[in-house]
């Protein structure tokens, strides 16, 4: 059972046509995508919201943005 499982992973990573490297950096890039993401929204929540409107945004935008960005 195993081994079919696994042969059929290869055939289909075969059919995609990504390396195991190229996978794993995809990965990394990803992982690193979602950690900036993360520090860039607690950022923003440390703000104020006259800050906020300086910058032309009010605290529910925000809100919205991060939730869409997190989902």
């Amino acid at each position: 059972m195993a081994a079919s499982t696994y042969a059929g992973a290869i055939t289909r990573e075969a059919r995609q046509g990504k390396s195991f490297f190229a996978r794993a950096v995809d990965a990394v890039v990803a992982a690193r995508t979602r950690q900036a993401e993360r520090l860039i929204a607690q950022q923003i929540a440390l703000m104020d919201d006259r800050t906020l409107a300086d910058l032309g945004y009010t605290r529910a935008e925000v809100a919205r943005a991060i939730g869409r960005a997190s989902a």
